[in-house]
């Protein structure tokens, strides 16, 4: 079994504003069997999905990349940060069909 994964999922996709964005995402992960403990709007921008391991190690990132779709697995660890991995989904992010706002 995995190991349980904490992650925060935030809307990054910026201007113009894709509301419910961080909520789909969110629940894109926990069917995954994903343990999201927060989401909402990030204060950065990015295009593409950026997934940033904050704890662990980085296979938990690219389980993550998987279940979205894509996304690049950076390490940046932040011990303040209560969570294992931060999502941030990007203007570009897709939610699978199915899961609309």
């Amino acid at each position: 079994a995995d190991a349980r994964v904490t992650t925060e999922v935030l809307n990054a996709a910026g201007t113009p504003p894709r509301p419910g964005l961080a909520r789909v995402g969110a629940r894109t992960l926990r069917e995954a069997g994903i343990d999201v403990v927060f989401y909402g709007t990030a204060d950065t921008t990015v295009d593409s999905t950026v997934i940033l391991v904050r704890r662990g190690d980085q296979r938990a990132g690219e389980r993550i990349a998987r279940v979205l779709g894509g996304g690049v697995v950076r390490d940046a660890p932040d011990t303040l940060r209560r969570v294992d991995v931060t999502v941030l989904l990007g203007r570009a992010w897709i939610p699978p069909p199915g899961l609309r706002p």
